[in-house]
């Protein structure tokens, strides 16, 4: 695993909770959309020995997926949950430096069918993100022909954040279609939001008779219980268990 330098070139706030980290790198990489990035975070540690408290100097390492990488500046949006590895994060200022290092993960695009459907919910969009924007800014004439939906849920409209960047690949590209889906929104769409936005989950959507089950590929990133029943409905509807990739946490 190689290690790297990087400084923390910008921080923008994205929603009361998530933020934008753009991380400048002491050497250009390799970026492929199956990566992620660790970083590794000083902490003190408390170990007990005989009655005796003593304090050991640790790193902690945690992956975080890259939205994307331009040069030698790497995106990410990380979520502030009060834990030991956010609280260092969120409390480091611009120009401040950490520790990284580079790794491959499991989740990549086969790209064989002809209707591609990703899925995410909350903070693990970014390697969903990665692989559109591989597709429409890097690739697109290899996918022209293949039909790409994205189903997203989120609680709330005030946590979607990167609606600009779908509107931009919708309007760009007519083989791809979004549809957001909030749990808990007390607002009423208009009817030009409605095409884009709905209330309730996302597996509300495989109810529809038209939806494309077949000659499809299922990419999912989000939580175990919800990857369970997406997999339970695929399977259901015969769907062979090879077509459905997933990140799950």
């Amino acid at each position: 695993m190689k290690k790297f330098q990087a400084k923390i070139l910008e921080i923008n706030k994205k929603t009361a909770d998530i933020s934008e980290f753009i991380l400048w790198i002491s050497e250009k990489m390799d970026f492929k959309n199956w990566q992620f990035l660790t970083i590794g975070i000083p902490h003190k540690k408390i170990l007990e020995r005989n009655w005796e408290k003593i304090v050991k100097d640790v790193v902690l390492k945690r992956a975080y997926s890259i939205v994307e990488i331009q040069d030698w500046k790497i995106k990410l949006w990380i979520k502030n949950v009060n834990w030991i590895w956010t609280k260092f994060l969120f409390s480091q200022k611009i120009w401040n430096e950490l520790n990284i290092a580079w790794s491959f993960w499991n989740f990549f695009v086969k790209w064989d069918e002809e209707n591609l459907i990703f899925m995410a919910t909350w903070i693990w969009v970014p390697p969903i993100i990665s692989h559109l924007k591989q597709v429409f800014e890097g690739e697109k004439k290899f996918f022209e022909w293949k039909k790409i939906l994205f189903l997203y849920w989120v609680r709330e409209k005030k946590d979607f954040f990167f609606e600009e960047i779908l509107k931009k690949f919708s309007s760009e590209n007519k083989n791809f279609s979004y549809k957001i889906f909030f749990s808990r929104e007390e607002k009423n769409f208009s009817d030009e939001e409605k095409k884009f936005f709905e209330k309730w989950y996302f597996t509300k959507i495989f109810e529809d008779k038209n939806f494309p089950f077949q000659n499809s590929e299922f990419y999912f990133c989000g939580s175990v219980p919800l990857k369970d029943e997406i997999l339970w409905i695929l399977k259901e509807r015969w769907i062979d268990e090879e077509k459905f990739v997933f990140e799950a946490y």
